[in-house]
């Protein structure tokens, strides 16, 4: 969705393309790493959505240049 290869993403996420190997291969990882992969992606325009009572969790594309402050606010 973002264009990026691992090692593009490991390096925005400031994190080792191994780490990101490791996870894509279902090995734990720490919330910490999860936080910064996360942290990036959302950078680069991704949302990621919760689950709800009637529909399931997801990510949706946003263009982050056009993010409203409140949106910015209630992620925290």
């Amino acid at each position: 969705m973002v264009d990026w290869n691992q090692s593009q993403l490991a390096k925005a996420a400031k994190v080792s393309r191994q780490t990101l190997a490791r996870i894509e291969d279902g090995d734990n990882a720490t919330v910490e790493t999860v936080k910064k992969v996360i942290a990036a992606l959302e950078k680069r325009g991704l949302e990621f959505i919760e689950a709800t009572e009637t529909r399931g969790a997801g990510v949706r594309f946003i263009d982050p240049n056009n993010r409203r402050k409140d949106d910015a606010d209630q992620k925290g």
